[in-house]
């Protein structure tokens, strides 16, 4: 009676969440926390009643699943008794629902299958039972259960562990899903029950996809045993033809049949790539009806999953050692013809994306986001072709090409569609190797791509800008894809055409005119930039002025925020350095406007980082001769970026305005107005550090490092109103907040090492006591390899601005000898994992200085720690690599998709940032070699030759090199 009270209880309570009134709703969800551990178990019985309407159940399915999948992981939230409960009932519960809850609670089985199979909770005998059952729609719900389940293997590697499992799958399921699938097709073909067939379809698809699942780590004996049962059940689906829609869907979604077809491409495609062998039998035939299946394919988007999925497949035959049966011309002649260009022949629907989503067109055409569509993949069978028979697939492939060209008329309307084939099929055809930032690299060389560009893509360019902007937008793409394989002296004739296309109204064309542009502006000859700013400044005038102006395109909305324009922007400005001088207030102007009108309602995080990369290089390039011009950017962008530092709305442009304050005061080099005074208290509020004060924590995030390089800059330019405005409290708040986080504790240590360096000893010393004992707190409440790491390099610091018995008395202060014992549990143990070069000798300097300048050190009982220390420093200059410069154009071609996916959070402005430490410290090798010679003579026990046998004793690569380093 309790129990069915508590369900009751339950139901009511399910009801109040779906309520209109937000009063009941909140005290509805605070009650159902209560129920904790019981819930999962009164849930299911719930379920079970027929007491209950639909609504309340789907809502007690879903609170089900989400319960399962936050707390199964974790053995103390729910207890045994319940757990075995729900795995008892859970299986033929979900078989007994309805299909809208039986998709939610067969989720919950994945979740706990995923945890418990097989060792806690083997399933397989119960479900495999239900699979006997003459009702299709308990079969299906088997199926899902177990295709859910076995997609796992796709992603594991092949160990004992995982092939004992599916061993034990196996040996229960092998011989049913195959009898089934036999059933299934037989009882398709008899059509007794028409009405059954989307069922029975929906079966066959789900044992499609398990097989693939089962196979994909290795081939089982039995499926290798029945490979020509399967194999004629794989042709029959896809050599099925109908016209029913239940079947093949409409003209605008696929059906279940398309998703049957296509599974099975991915089946025998996968069985092509890894079972080659076993499978060559059945191949031929495989292709045919491969073959077939596409030329029976229509051009409606319905059909694209089976045709991605078909092309891929003859494209991996084409690689692979089976690649004969494409050896016959005429047989390559009909691929082209028949599979190759209807594929890459735009169609309605590209067409229409052009026109009414021009940003996804561009996306999935430049940044390579097309890799399932049909162009993508028949160019990828031309290539697949190109592997074993290239001298044949260019002459025919050549030849189609010439007849495409042939067949443009500029005076037929659809004409130009052959035109934009034909160049597609050119790329497909001529390109070897290829990069996103460099273009082609190397070509096919019997294809005439200068013939082509000259000859037809050259008279398009020049035409009519407003005929066919497809076209125009694929004769750009062109000219990009092959800038560097086109004569080089061309850019002086390109660059005009450029511009004159940011005037294009068609969103895609002035995007891929300004892509031309700056891909142009990064073209490297052996690490040199082929066109500098002497050849580009000619055009400056007139590239500049267009780009701005396509970021006013009436005709398109978009534009206003069109990262690629900004990109190109940021890119002229950062080549033609001087020579852009005198269109700099004009720049800047713009720029200044375009943050005013966007800062609260920007989406594109790939413009506004660009944005602000543009104004980092009008700032570098103008102050660079007279750093006091520096105030006629301040007075303009400091109210600007207050309005955006005070609106919630404007997070995304947060870091990058924290970036620019700190770009400005590198370049004042001191002397702070009013306008940084007012903003150092400001940025060093609760708010601006804590998650408990901040709703969007990503938001939150993305501040804290633009934040700490500012505070960094008040302590290396402004130390003295650091310490006058009494702010080293509120900047050592801030820095222990960071020290509490798990995630910011590295830029604790950040900041302290900038205090160290920049700030005098009296100014910050009452506080080091307290400092370390919370550092030495949390390394033994949450010790990591980061906080540990960081610590090290903070030490290292300290100890070279200080001295080192400053040091280790100022910590031994705190506990005796402590300072010992983190030397021999910290640093020593990790200090040859750090990775930076410039941290490396930092801290080689400072075992140095502790092992010749420490008296502490120099006493008997540390003459363990002394010989490491001496050892670990040898280790460390000696070790690691060069830290990797990157040229500023690499650093500057930030790739837009990156950023796009990463909005709120802290993307580094590469123009903007600070020059990169380089170690200017004293000589850590010289300082031991003298050291070591004056410890000698004061003492003899520190004889060289004891020393040397000391240490190549414990190391020999460390005695070597002191044995070099002596000579």
């Amino acid at each position: 009676m309790e129990e069915e009270a508590n369900i009751q209880t339950l139901a009511f309570y399910l009801e109040k969440t779906l309520s209109h009134d937000a009063t009941h709703r909140v005290k509805a969800e605070a009650y159902l926390k209560k129920f904790n551990k019981e819930f999962s178990r009164l849930s299911l019985i719930l379920l079970q009643s027929q007491q209950y309407p639909i609504h309340i159940k789907q809502t007690s399915a879903v609170l089900f699943k989400n319960f399962v999948r936050t707390c199964w992981s974790d053995r103390s939230a729910i207890p045994e008794p319940d757990r075995q409960f729900i795995r008892e009932m859970l299986p033929d519960l979900m078989l007994s629902l309805p299909p809208v809850l039986q998709k939610i609670i067969g989720t919950s089985l994945t979740y706990i299958a995923a945890i418990d199979f097989p060792h806690r909770w083997n399933l397989l005998p119960q479900l495999v039972n239900r699979l006997d059952s003459s009702e299709v729609g308990v079969r299906n719900g088997v199926l899902k259960t177990f295709n859910s389940i076995f997609k796992k293997f796709r992603h594991q590697y092949k160990t004992d562990e995982v092939l004992i499992e599916l061993k034990l799958i196996l040996e229960h399921l092998q011989e049913p899903l195959l009898q089934i699938f036999k059933m299934t097709i037989q009882q398709i073909e008899s059509s007794q029950y028409p009405s059954n067939l989307p069922a029975l379809f929906q079966s066959a698809n789900l044992l499609s996809k398990i097989f693939y699942s089962l196979n994909y780590i290795d081939l089982p004996e039995y499926f290798e045993d029945h490979m020509a049962e399967w194999m004629q059940g794989f042709r029959f689906f896809l050599n099925y033809q109908t016209t029913d829609q239940g079947i093949v869907g409409d003209n605008y979604s696929h059906g279940v049949l398309q998703k049957i077809q296509s599974a099975i491409l991915k089946n025998t495609n996968l069985y092509v790539e890894k079972y080659e062998t076993e499978f060559v039998p059945y191949l031929q035939t495989l292709v045919e009806d491969t073959w077939k299946l596409l030329t029976r394919l229509s051009q409606l988007e319905k059909d694209d999953l089976v045709a991605t999925s078909a092309i891929y497949f003859l494209t991996s035959v084409a690689k692979s050692v089976c690649h004969e049966i494409f050896k016959e011309e005429e047989t390559l002649n009909t691929i082209c013809q028949s599979i190759v260009i209807p594929n890459i022949t735009l169609r309605d629907e590209d067409i229409e994306q052009f026109e009414d989503d021009p940003r996804e067109y561009v996306r999935r055409d430049v940044e390579g986001s097309d890799a399932a569509t049909r162009r993508r993949c028949a160019s990828e069978l031309v290539k697949g072709l190109r592997k074993h028979y290239e001298g044949i697939v260019t002459n025919i492939f050549n030849a189609h090409i010439k007849n495409l060209l042939d067949s443009y008329d500029p005076n037929r309307a659809d004409s130009w569609k052959a035109k934009d084939a034909a160049l597609y099929l050119t790329s497909a055809l001529a390109v070897h190797t290829e990069t996103g930032s460099a273009g082609v690299l190397s070509a096919n060389q019997n294809v005439p791509i200068a013939e082509i560009f000259h000859s037809h893509v050259v008279p398009e360019l020049t035409g009519d800008i407003s005929r066919a902007p497809i076209l125009k937008a694929s004769c750009l793409k062109f000219v990009n894809s092959f800038r560097r394989v086109l004569p080089g002296d061309l850019f002086d004739q390109l660059f005009p055409v450029f511009v004159k296309y940011l005037n294009s109204p068609s969103f895609v064309v002035h995007s891929y005119a300004s892509i031309c542009i700056e891909r142009y502006l990064i073209i490297l000859d052996d690490g040199v930039v082929r066109y500098d700013g002497s050849r580009l400044q000619p055009h400056l005038n007139s590239v500049m002025a267009g780009l701005f102006n396509a970021l006013k395109n009436q005709s398109s909305q978009e534009s206003l925020e069109n990262h690629y324009i900004m990109r190109a922007i940021m890119r002229v400005l950062h080549v033609a350095q001087d020579a852009s001088s005198t269109m700099l207030p004009e720049c800047f102007t713009q720029l200044v406007n375009i943050i005013k009108l966007i800062y609260n309602k920007s989406v594109n995080a790939s413009f506004v980082h660009f944005l602000f990369e543009s104004l980092s290089c009008i700032m570098r390039i103008a102050c660079k001769a007279n750093p006091a011009i520096i105030q006629e950017f301040e007075e303009p962008l400091f109210p600007i970026f207050m309005q955006v530092l005070g609106d919630d709305d404007a997070d995304s442009f947060q870091p990058y305005v924290f970036q620019i304050v700190r770009l400005m005061m590198e370049i004042r080099g001191g002397g702070l107005s009013q306008h940084y005074t007012d903003l150092l208290q400001t940025i060093t509020k609760r708010e601006y550090w804590d998650p408990k004060e901040k709703e969007d924590l990503a938001a939150l995030q993305g501040n804290i490092q633009a934040l700490v390089e500012l505070v960094k800059a008040y302590l290396m330019y402004a130390p003295d109103f650091v310490i006058s405005s009494g702010s080293i409290e509120p900047i050592l708040g801030v820095w222990r907040k960071l020290l509490s986080s798990l995630v910011n504790d590295h830029f604790a240590f950040e900041l302290s090492r900038s205090i160290v360096n920049h700030l005098p000893l009296n100014s910050y010393e009452q506080f080091l006591s307290l400092k370390f004992q919370l550092i030495f707190t949390r390394l033994q409440e949450a010790k990591t390899a980061k906080l540990v790491n960081s610590f090290i390099i903070f030490l290292a610091t300290f100890i070279n601005k200080h001295g080192p018995e400053y040091v280790v008395n100022r910590i031994n202060n705190i506990q005796k000898d402590i300072f010992f014992m983190v030397m021999q549990s910290l640093w020593i143990p990790n200090c040859q994992r750090i990775s930076s070069r410039f941290d490396r000798l930092n801290i080689a300097l400072a075992m140095v200085r502790m092992a010749v300048q420490c008296p502490l050190f120099l006493q008997e009982s540390y003459s363990e720690l002394w010989l490491n220390s001496i050892i670990g420093a040898i280790l460390l200059i000696e070790t690691g690599k060069e830290d990797h410069q990157e040229s500023e154009l690499e650093q500057a071609s930030v790739h837009a998709g990156d950023l796009a996916a990463n909005a709120n959070t802290f993307s580094k402005l590469t123009i903007a940032s600070g020059v990169k430490e380089v170690f200017s410290g004293e000589d850590p090798r010289a300082l031991l070699i003298n050291g070591l010679k004056q410890l000698q003579n004061n003492e003899p026990r520190f004889a060289i030759n004891n020393i040397l046998q000391m240490v190549m004793s414990v190391n020999q690569q460390a005695g070597t090199v002191l044995q070099t380093y002596l000579q």
